[in-house]
C-alpha cells in the first residue's frame, strides 16, 4: 500500500506544478509586436509627395562624318505628385505627372517642342496577401501644349482628311511652322482591371506587374499627324503627308510593369513600361482598312 502511494504522488506532483505555471509572453517578443503595429498604422491613411526637376544639356559636334557641326541643346522641367492613400487591405495610388522639353539641333536652328505631356493615373489595390490581389486602373493623358512640324527647308504639304479628300500641296518657307494639333490634343482615356503581383519588394528592387481587360479611347478635334513623304515635284520640294487624326475606341489585354528603388544615397531609378493589345477597335484608315498585325500590340516606356 505504500508502495501505491508513493507512486501516486511522484505522478501527480509534476501535473500539479504545471498547472501553477503562468503564460508569460517574452518582453522582447512583445515590443516587436507592437513596433509593427505602429509602423502598419504609420502606413495607413493620406500620404503626400511631390517632386519639380530640370533639365538641360549641350553637345557640340565638329567634323564628324554624317552629322551637322554644331551644338544640340535640350531644355526641359518635369513636375511629379502623388496622393497615395492606405487603409486595411486597400491602397490608392494616384499621380500626376507633366514633362515640357524643348530642343534645338545644328540641322534645324530654332527652338521646337519636344514633349510637353500631361498624365494622371488613378489605381485601386485590393491587398489579398500583401504581395498580390485585384485592382483597377483609370489614367487620362494629353498634350499641354500646340503642336507644330517646321522644316528646315522649303517643303510641299498636302493634307489628307478623314473622308480620303485631299488639299494641297500648300508651299511652307524654310522654318516655317505648320499647326498640326491644338492644345490638349489629342485625349487618350484608358482604363483597366485585373490582378496585380507584386514581384520584389526590396529597397533596391520594388517591381510590380498587372494583367487584365483594358479599354483605349482616343478623342481628337481636327488635327493632323506626319505619316511620310510623297517623293519630288516641282523645283526639287520634297512633298510631306499630313493624315487627319480621328477618334476611336479599343479593348483587349493589357500588361503593365513598374520597377523602382535606390541603389546608393541620392541614386534612385525608376521604369514603367506597358504592353496593349487590342482584340476589338473601330480604327479606320482613310482608305477605308483597319489595323491588322503588329498594329494591333502598342507598347510604351517611361523611364
Amino acid at each position: 500500500m505504500r508502495m501505491l502511494t508513493a507512486v501516486v504522488v511522484r505522478v501527480a506532483a509534476p501535473l500539479s506544478a504545471r498547472a501553477e505555471v503562468p503564460d508569460v509572453v517574452p518582453d522582447d517578443l512583445e515590443i516587436k509586436i507592437d513596433k509593427d503595429e505602429e509602423k502598419k498604422e504609420e502606413d495607413m491613411g493620406w500620404k503626400y509627395a511631390a517632386t519639380l526637376g530640370a533639365t538641360a544639356s549641350l553637345n557640340s559636334v565638329r567634323n564628324v562624318i554624317g552629322t551637322v557641326d554644331g551644338e544640340t541643346y535640350n531644355l526641359g522641367a518635369q513636375l511629379k505628385a502623388t496622393a497615395n492613400y492606405s487603409s486595411g487591405q486597400s491602397d490608392r495610388e494616384n499621380t500626376l505627372t507633366a514633362d515640357i522639353t524643348q530642343t534645338r539641333t545644328p540641322a534645324l536652328p530654332v527652338f521646337i517642342k519636344s514633349a510637353a505631356e500631361l498624365r494622371l493615373s488613378s489605381t485601386y489595390l485590393y491587398r489579398i496577401e500583401d504581395w498580390w490581389g485585384p485592382y483597377a486602373q483609370g489614367e487620362f493623358t494629353t498634350a499641354m501644349a500646340r503642336g507644330f512640324d517646321v522644316r528646315n527647308d522649303a517643303v510641299e504639304i498636302e493634307r489628307i482628311f478623314r473622308d480620303g479628300t485631299r488639299s494641297g500641296p500648300l508651299l511652307k518657307g524654310e522654318q516655317e511652322t505648320f499647326k498640326l494639333t491644338g492644345p490638349y490634343e489629342p485625349i487618350t482615356l484608358s482604363e483597366s482591371i485585373g490582378g496585380f503581383l507584386n514581384a520584389s519588394d526590396t529597397a533596391k528592387l520594388k517591381a510590380r506587374f498587372k494583367l487584365g481587360v483594358g479599354g483605349e479611347q482616343v478623342l481628337v478635334r481636327d488635327g493632323f499627324i506626319f505619316t511620310g513623304e510623297d517623293g519630288t515635284y516641282d523645283e526639287g520640294l520634297t512633298r510631306l503627308l499630313y493624315t487627319q487624326l480621328q477618334s476611336s475606341s479599343q479593348l483587349g489585354a493589357v500588361l503593365r510593369g513598374s520597377f523602382d528603388g535606390t541603389l546608393a544615397e541620392n541614386v534612385t531609378y525608376s521604369v514603367n513600361a506597358k504592353v496593349f493589345y487590342a482584340a476589338v477597335s473601330d480604327f479606320e484608315f482613310p482608305d477605308g482598312s483597319e489595323l491588322e498585325g503588329s498594329d494591333l500590340l502598342s507598347t510604351e516606356i517611361d523611364a
